[in-house]
């Protein structure tokens, strides 16, 4: 049976039961919610130029990466093959450093002069690895992720999103609505803020899924490839 009937299936029997539960996305954001409005910010780039984060808004994906002292200058090369990637998807990466900014091909590298985008994106305990954000053409929040290798993780994290959000538009919005809130449907509760509460471990650990084969994965009677079952619940934690 084809995946996307399975994710409706799953999605109104079987989430419902799991939204109270889970202590959110990550120890090393701020206050920050995922399913909600992104904070505005304005900072310049390296020739004055000021930036804000809602010059965006309509008509790109964000990825907003945080960069703690000397891991820009050790990711330059990275970086520029990830902004690379990450234009193939409608998507621009701003890289936030706490130095001057710097002229990079590809990224777009802006100063966090007085810590102010720091300070409201990151918790005080956050560390000394760079963190991203992944901020929807809408402004909305979506992902945070931990990045070591940016080149690999950005681009791969937001084709999942993408790819989720597809394969939810197509399968669960007809009783979820697009933007997973709706709960005109019997049994049917929002879905919204669920990774603050579930992380997507957590949220596949409640499905029970049952791999009978590497290009199988059974949830009851429905059968999903790993890659689409991954796409749908990194969709589902940004609600």
């Amino acid at each position: 049976m084809a995946p996307r009937r399975a994710a409706l299936f799953i999605l109104a029997a079987v989430l419902p039961a799991l939204v109270v539960l889970g202590d959110g996305p990550s120890s090393a954001v701020s206050a920050l919610r995922l399913g909600q409005p992104a904070p505005e910010f304005t900072v310049p780039d390296a020739s004055g130029h000021a930036f804000r984060l809602s010059d965006f808004r309509g008509r790109q994906h964000v990825v907003l990466l945080l960069c703690p002292p000397g891991c820009f200058e050790a990711r330059a090369e990275t970086l520029r093959e990830a902004s690379s990637k990450l234009a193939a998807f409608q998507t621009t990466l701003l890289v936030i450093r706490p130095g001057p900014a710097s002229a990079l091909t590809g990224p777009l590298v802006l100063n966090d002069r007085d810590g102010e985008v720091a300070r409201t994106y990151l918790a005080p305990s956050s560390g000394s690895a760079p963190v991203a954000f992944f901020i929807d053409k809408d402004g909305i929040l979506r992902r945070v992720l931990r990045v070591y290798a940016p080149a690999e993780d950005l681009p791969t994290t937001v084709a999942e999103w993408l790819s989720g959000q597809s394969i939810f538009i197509h399968s669960c919005a007809r009783c979820h609505g697009e933007d997973g809130m709706n709960t005109d449907y019997p049994f049917i509760r929002t879905l919204g803020g669920i990774g603050n509460r579930l992380n997507d471990d957590e949220i596949r650990t409640r499905l029970r899924p049952l791999v009978l084969r590497p290009d199988e994965i059974h949830i009851r009677s429905f059968i999903f490839r790993p890659r689409e079952l991954d796409a749908l619940i990194h969709y589902i934690a940004g609600l």
